[in-house]
């Protein structure tokens, strides 16, 4: 769990490191990004930068939540005791 939480970590913030400045910059001049109908500049493709992130992020969310379930599953308690531990770490799903 330790070497997960690291790695995740690490990964999210390459992530968005390169991300931030993308999404800062992606059009020019900067106030293109909320105002379509400003005349001149231009814009990458701002649709798949946020379909790369949102995606990015639900996948990093399943990470996080399915990190402790390893850890959960080698505790000496009860299986019953274990599915409930594993059901209240779900509840990050809500």
């Amino acid at each position: 769990m330790w070497y997960g939480g690291r790695l995740v970590i690490a990964g999210m913030s390459v992530f968005y490191v390169v991300v931030f400045p993308l999404t800062l910059f992606i059009c020019s001049p900067r106030e293109k990004i909320w105002n379509p109908f400003y005349e001149g500049g231009s814009c990458g493709d701002q649709i798949a930068l946020l379909i790369a992130a949102s995606s990015f992020n639900a996948i990093s969310d399943l990470i996080v939540l399915l990190l402790p379930v390893h850890s959960i599953w080698h505790l000496q308690i009860s299986q019953k005791k274990k599915v409930v531990l594993a059901l209240s770490f779900a509840t990050g799903l809500l």
